[in-house]
């Protein structure tokens, strides 16, 4: 359990390598945030992926195969010729958000706008997000309420 707990950091450490330098440049330590986005992130991968049913197991297990069977291994450039895997993984993250609320303090006036309304927010307010508001906008994303695993492909 343990070596494949640390094959599974080590993927996400490679693929999450620009998230995990902002997470370093913020104070957290880099094997400290990579543990706690494989304990947020990989088990709302799962869900999504066994969700997905059957012929998506199925066709991310070809794609799998077929790559590494080139490769001979898994890789970042392998992982970047997956079109389905980084699809599923990106509609995962745009459908059930790890964070899904956002806060903080405006540092300077700004304006905030939509697509039909602009808000101005004031120094020194208080702000919060809600990811879903933007990562299920049906204006933006058709079927925004459903998981697509082949929306990302190109």
């Amino acid at each position: 359990m343990k070596s494949s707990y640390k094959k599974l950091c080590e993927g996400f450490a490679s693929a999450g390598s620009s998230i995990l330098d902002e997470e370093e440049r913020l104070g957290i330590k880099r094997d400290k945030a990579c543990h706690n986005l494989v304990f947020i992130q990989f088990p709302i991968l799962m869900k999504w992926v066994v969700l997905g049913g059957e012929s998506l197991h199925r066709q991310l297990a070809e794609e799998t195969r077929s790559v590494v069977q080139e490769e001979n291994r898994v890789s970042l450039r392998a992982l970047d010729r997956m079109t389905l895997t980084k699809s599923v993984v990106y509609e995962v993250m745009r459908i059930e958000p790890a964070v899904s609320f956002q806060y903080g303090k405006a540092r300077e006036d700004l304006v905030v706008e939509s697509h039909d309304v602009a808000y101005v927010i004031k120094k020194g307010e208080m702000i919060l997000g809600y990811q879903s508001f933007a990562t299920k906008d049906p204006k933006i994303f058709q079927r925004a309420e459903e998981f697509v695993a082949h929306r990302f492909v190109l």
